[in-house]
């Protein structure tokens, strides 16, 4: 018995030592599948789509991925069902797992993959079918995209759009266009057929279009469209959300500036996004027209008013919803407006690069491209348009009229007004009623086409109004400030023609401070004995009631005056509370005398006895320059000054300034980032747009 129980004890000592010992692994190449049947292959299926992750995170694929719908945390469950021609059908549950390996008999196969919500599998999600072909030992991965299913997609409230197909379900298909629906356009889309936009004026745009940084290109728009109130991509959005989206048209698609669309509604609202916007959020919106297109509008309906757009014709809201970072590429304008008989009802045309009319903050927007308004009268010394009275143009880089906040925008292009009974042309802004223009440039010199000008023919009330930020600003309070124009600019009114490097006048206790201007300045009123005529200045043509200009730098080439004029190398019946500067080597005609550019230093002190150091344009270029803009101080025989121009060049919160680049010497904005052309333009392909002048 004890022999037999040292055995059973010597047995078990073995044993548990094999056990615990860290046997040698068989090398890769040992390793084998077990052989696989006859009659049967290997197939691994994956299922896509089932990434976990929100639309923004996952990108945007080729088909719509189930899991993009519902909450993008919350796994999705699967079924996959095999059928045979002769063996049958079967059904195999995968539960939350997308990828499958198994082995099948040889032969076709059909297999259909759906997924649910729910591990009890009552909520089709989506699916997806695919054939296939097993042979003998020939393993095969197959992929079987997921579908998102409509009813599914109906129930969420989201829908994701591919083609034109879809895109035309919106509206006047199947699809509300009612605020709680939700659209996410998934690949770029070139519409094949005319477009009619979405939402009216009876029943707006009020849903979320999220573009995914894709594409949609407008060829034309159906007949139906031009008797409508609104144009453009959108009609009427009213609270909708509308983002990240890139709106293309065709050369011709708003026909050209000979033969534009003619519009059979009064008032007519067009943009390129849309006709109007309010109360809706707009952000990372790119409207482009190819070749040399624009986009161009008229009507001709009795006393009726048209508002144009890069963006859109209207925008307006409480100021609850953003409007930021859109661009505009391409030229926008009205044709020959009014060429029907309006009688005694003046028409008012608003163009603006960005926006028509605008009574919201605009933020970071920028337009390129050249602005046109004209009337139909060749003959100055007539009436207009066939009636007893003209058009009313309004015309601005970034908004024609407007009533809100313009902050870290540009223009580059030319604003160009002719014909009409009067006009307020401007390189950001036409008509500021109210609002503030902020860290805002315009760039519009150098070509025939590259100009801000307005003319105003009417014989008894023609008045023209051009500058380089703004045609006229009036509303009381309001600022341009740490802004510049680099503009050719020019106002030529039968009766009178106020032009101004940065405002043609202001009115109603305003105020510009921290800018300067560029470019050539020129008013012109007929008959020339009228007195005062004509108000030409470096910053401002004429002020009124007690507006001021304050550390500002006129450093125009020429100022001009024809007719009677008042010239200025500031701006007429200026007041400040600091001091401003004007180019000792400015060209002013007709020439003025000392007195004149009293309201511009032309000199400044490097120390407490006013030596007189006379300040050229080129003084103020060059980054080793800008103590002149910070600390230089004017003589002044009547006025200790004791501080200089105060500009802010440090970086921070409010680094309002900078330089940047070589070609161009002057200082920039600090939220630019591509250096302008030696003539302030910008070179082709900024913002990534591009444009040949």
């Amino acid at each position: 018995m004890k022999k037999i129980f040292r055995f059973i004890v010597m047995t078990l000592m073995v044993a548990f030592a094999v056990i615990s010992c860290d046997l040698p692994a068989a090398p890769d190449s040992a390793r084998k599948e077990p052989p696989m049947e006859a009659g049967k292959g290997r197939i691994t299926i994956v299922l896509s789509g089932t990434a976990i992750a929100p639309p923004a995170a996952a990108g945007r694929a080729a088909s719509r991925a189930v899991a993009w719908a519902g909450d993008p945390t919350i796994p999705l469950y699967y079924k996959l069902t095999f059928t045979h021609a002769t063996i049958g059908s079967y059904t195999l549950t995968l539960g939350a797992v997308s990828e499958k390996s198994l082995t099948l008999e040889e032969g076709s196969w059909t297999i259909n993959a759906t997924a649910y919500d729910d591990n009890a599998y009552t909520n089709l999600v989506g699916n997806g079918a695919k054939a296939v072909a097993i042979a003998h030992d020939v393993p095969v991965t197959e992929t079987i995209s997921m579908i998102l299913d409509s009813n599914y997609e109906a129930g969420l409230s989201t829908y994701f759009i591919h083609n034109e197909e879809e895109l035309r379900r919106i509206g006047p298909g199947d699809l509300s266009i009612t605020s709680g629906k939700t659209y996410h356009l998934v690949n770029d889309i070139t519409l094949t057929d005319p477009w009619t936009p979405l939402g009216d004026d009876t029943t707006s745009f009020g849903a979320t279009f999220d573009g995914g940084g894709k594409k949609i290109t407008i060829q034309s728009f159906a007949p139906t469209a031009l008797m409508g109130q609104y144009l453009g991509l959108f009609g009427n959005a009213t609270q909708a959300t509308i983002t990240d989206l890139t709106v293309e048209y065709a050369a011709n698609a708003f026909g050209t500036q000979d033969s534009p669309l003619e519009l059979t509604f009064s008032p007519t609202r067009v943009g390129g996004l849309a006709g109007a916007l309010g109360n809706t959020t707009a952000t990372g919106i790119t409207v482009s027209v190819l070749g040399d297109g624009g986009i161009y509008a008229t009507n001709n309906i009795l006393g009726a008013s048209l508002e144009i757009g890069g963006i859109t014709g209207r925008l307006n809201g409480d100021g609850s919803h953003p409007f930021a970072g859109n661009t505009f590429t391409g030229n926008i304008g009205t044709g020959d407006i009014g060429t029907g008989d309006i009688g005694a009802s003046a028409p008012e045309v608003l163009v603006g690069g960005i926006a028509g009319y605008s009574n919201i903050a605009i933020t970071n927007s920028h337009a390129v491209g050249t602005i046109t308004v004209k009337g139909t009268s060749t003959d100055t010394t007539s009436t207009l348009f066939g009636g007893s009275t003209g058009a009313v143009a309004i015309a601005g880089g970034i908004v024609g009229g407007n009533y809100g906040n313009i902050e870290k925008s540009s223009f580059t292009g030319g604003v160009k007004i002719s014909a009409v009974i009067s006009g307020y042309a401007g390189g950001i802004v036409g008509y500021s009623a109210s609002g503030n223009v902020r860290s805002s440039y315009a760039a519009a010199n150098g070509a025939t086409d590259r100009t801000i000008t307005a003319t105003a023919s009417n014989t008894s009330s023609g008045i023209a109004y051009a500058g380089g930020i703004a045609g006229i600003a009036t509303g009381t309070g309001y600022k341009i400030e740490n802004s510049y124009a680099y503009a050719d600019v020019k106002a030529d009114g039968r009766v009178k023609g106020i032009a101004g490097g940065i405002a043609g006048e202001l009115g109603s206790s305003q105020e510009i401070t921290n800018t300067y201007a560029l470019g050539t300045v020129e008013a012109v009123g007929t008959p020339a004995a009228v007195t005062g005529n004509a108000y030409a200045g470096g910053i401002v043509g004429n002020t009124s009631n007690s507006n001021k200009v304050n550390n500002s730098i006129a450093l125009n080439s020429t100022i001009k005056g024809n007719g009677n004029p008042v010239v200025h190398g500031i701006g007429d019946s200026v007041t400040t509370d600091t001091f401003n500067f004007a180019a000792a080597n400015i060209i002013f005609t007709p020439a003025v005398t000392s007195v004149v550019n009293l309201d511009g230093y032309t000199a400044y002190s490097t120390d407490g006895n006013y030596n007189n150091v006379t300040l050229f344009r080129e003084d103020f270029q060059r980054e080793t320059n800008k103590a002149i803009y910070i600390s230089a101080m004017p003589i002044s025989s009547a006025v200790p000054i004791t501080v200089g121009l105060n500009w802010n060049f440090t970086v921070g919160v409010n680094d309002y300034w900078k330089y940047l680049g070589t070609d161009y010497p002057y200082p920039v904005l600090s939220w630019e980032t591509v250096p302008h052309t030696a003539t302030g333009g910008l070179p082709t392909g900024t913002y990534g747009m591009s444009f040949g002048w």
